[in-house]
């Protein structure tokens, strides 16, 4: 869902910043992946987050998240997983709003 830039170098007490973030994030139930840059592989690390979908439409209805209904009207409705079959799936915009508000 998203990428997060760190600066290969810093370190504090043996820690590196993004593997605490990491660890914090997969705490959470996030899946985390941890690559360096390919522009600028010596200097950044580069932390791939994401949610999966059942995590994310668990998400979607306890914000009430106003998603797409299904259909030609274009309407809105708050998530339910109960309804799920009448929603559009997530657009990539939708996943992210959720997934930064967990």
């Amino acid at each position: 869902n998203w990428v997060l830039v760190f600066d290969h170098g810093a370190s504090i007490t043996e820690i590196t910043p993004y593997a605490k973030v990491a660890e914090l994030l997969r705490d959470a139930q996030f899946t985390v992946d941890i690559f360096r840059s390919g522009v600028a592989s010596d200097n950044e690390i580069l932390l791939a987050v994401a949610c999966d979908t059942k995590r994310l439409m668990t998400a979607a209805e306890a914000q009430r998240y106003p998603a797409e209904l299904a259909g030609p009207r274009c309407q809105r409705a708050p998530f339910t997983l109960h309804d799920r079959h009448r929603f559009l799936p997530f657009s990539s915009l939708a996943r992210s709003e959720i997934t930064l508000a967990m």
